[in-house]
């Protein structure tokens, strides 16, 4: 069974709506020399709208949908929990320098998945970067994830590459015991949103715009 990560379409399209995600970060601990702390992420983000029209999901660091597509996922998934996003008009150091866009659509509601897989670099295609001296924190990153249609600057010209299929065997490898039944879950501490076939299935037959999915592993 192939276990999809699904991303947020709004690039695939000029005109999608695209938000900046405000989070609220509580430190559970004193920050190393090395930058890192630990800390959880407040849910739900304040989103701040940078344009466009919005689809049934918006673009976002976050999983955001119209709050009755969400209600849908909700019914349908119970590992999903959603609530409803304000929209923030942002700072005064924002307000004094940039002209603010005023958000006119439907309601926009976070999804959260409540299993988080840790990275497993024992088993997953990871890359691994050199641990801190200090508090022994390593850093893991997906290395050779089936990347979607994108540009690169090729010679000296931007161009469309197309997307590279991924080998068997590589990629994210979760065990099917970690998942604890979800369809939807979050991998690793950087929070790559990603579902099991069935759901990318569902989510396809309600013809919902502005998502799209990435093959990136398997469950074994």
């Amino acid at each position: 069974m192939s276990v999809l990560i699904f991303r947020i379409n709004s690039r695939g399209d000029a005109d999608s709506a695209w938000f900046m995600a405000h989070d609220e970060i509580e430190v559970l601990g004193p920050t190393c020399k090395c930058g890192h702390r630990e800390s959880k992420r407040r849910f739900p983000a304040s989103l701040e709208y940078q344009g466009g029209t919005v689809g049934d999901f918006a673009g976002c660091g976050c999983i955001i949908a119209q709050c009755s597509v969400a209600q849908t996922l909700v019914d349908r998934f119970p590992e999903i929990s959603s609530i409803p996003s304000p929209i923030d008009t942002g700072d005064d150091f924002y307000e004094k320098r940039v002209r603010r866009l005023k958000y006119k659509g439907p309601p926009l509601c976070e999804l959260w998945f409540r299993t988080r897989v840790p990275f497993n670099p024992e088993v997953s295609t990871l890359k691994a970067y050199p641990q801190c001296p200090h508090c022994s924190h390593i850093a893991y990153v997906p290395d050779k994830f089936a990347l979607p249609r994108r540009q690169e600057l090729i010679g000296d010209r931007w161009e469309w590459v197309p997307p590279k299929p991924r080998v068997r065997g590589e990629g994210v490898i979760v065990p099917r015991g970690a998942l604890n039944g979800d369809t939807f879950f979050f991998f690793g501490h950087s929070g790559f949103a990603m579902c099991l076939s069935k759901g990318r299935e569902f989510i396809e037959d309600q013809n919902w715009s502005c998502i799209s999915f990435t093959e990136v592993g398997e469950v074994i």
